[in-house]
């Protein structure tokens, strides 16, 4: 009836992109434009993603469809506010949920070049945990949250803020 113009999917798994891509194909229509997918610089503990985040993490297989040229719109970009949280000594305002999600040795790991690259463009941590994802060399549309003013202008410099090839490497391999 020509209501919908676009339409993406979220939380599905990569084998079912597919297998909808095939079939929207088979008809001669063009499918998902787009994809929602959990990602951020925080990677995420599996076994608490599902039970309080579920669906499918980004690095367990999405690059494919992005490679591909699927367009990603990540939920949980700024992974709930934890770098900054932790980042400001305030890790006790962190929820159960959202420790439980992401506070790890791993991302505990990736704060110190988090601080040093916001030192270095002299913004703040939270703005380069979404330039993280802004600068992704394939399209990648970051969904923000904010709950102030401030978080909301950190949003917008990071959109502005364009990480190089290295400082991205330098925080995904931290």
């Amino acid at each position: 009836a020509g209501r919908i113009r676009h339409f993406g999917c979220s939380n599905w798994s990569v084998a079912r992109i597919k297998e909808a891509q095939q079939y929207a194909a088979s008809l001669g229509h063009p499918g998902f434009v787009a994809c929602q997918p959990m990602w951020g610089l925080a990677v995420p503990d599996r076994e608490a993603m599902m039970r309080f985040a579920p669906g499918g993490y980004y690095e367990d297989g999405y690059q494919e469809l992005h490679a591909a040229g699927m367009p990603m719109i990540p939920y949980s970009g700024q992974s709930r506010g934890v770098f900054s949280k932790l980042a400001e000594g305030r890790e006790d305002a962190i929820s159960g949920d959202v420790k439980a999600l992401y506070c790890t040795d791993t991302n505990r790991h990736k704060l110190g070049p988090v601080r040093e690259l916001a030192e270095r463009h002299g913004v703040s941590v939270n703005s380069i945990v979404l330039a993280y994802l802004c600068s992704q060399p394939l399209t990648t549309i970051p969904i923000i949250g904010a709950s102030s003013v401030r978080q909301l202008q950190e949003s917008i410099a990071a959109a502005a803020l364009r990480l190089d090839a290295s400082e991205l490497a330098v925080l995904r391999e931290a």
